[in-house]
């Protein structure tokens, strides 16, 4: 059992952990998103995906996935730093994320596996 405090400063681990992986996944979909949207064509400022449509499309769902569960993350945080206490459905939720996480992550690498020369 964890005291009060121990569980508040993992709540602050948790949070910035998901606070960073909402930013990196944000960022890169903000850079990559057009690409990856778009692929084979050169846009203005943004490097070539030389993938396919359905590529593309698969990379952007793996990080809105990663992005959700930095959501996730960030909030069970804050709720650990209000309260004092883990939430049991954020726990369930975080550990229910995993499955759509790794699916898309071995789905992604097959994908462009398979595409590679």
């Amino acid at each position: 059992m964890r005291s009060t405090t121990q569980v508040r400063v993992l709540g602050w681990v948790q949070a910035i952990l998901g606070l960073f992986l909402i930013s990196i996944m944000g960022i890169l979909t903000y850079k990559l998103g057009p690409s990856l949207i778009h692929p084979g064509v050169d846009l203005e400022g943004h490097s070539r995906f030389n993938g396919t449509e359905q590529q593309g499309k698969l990379v952007l769902a793996l990080f809105s996935t990663v992005m959700l569960f930095g959501l996730i993350s960030l909030t069970g945080g804050v709720i650990q730093i209000k309260s004092g206490r883990r939430s049991r459905w954020i726990v369930i939720l975080t550990l229910v994320m995993v499955i759509p996480l790794v699916f898309l992550g071995i789905a992604v690498s097959k994908s462009l596996e398979t595409a590679a020369p």
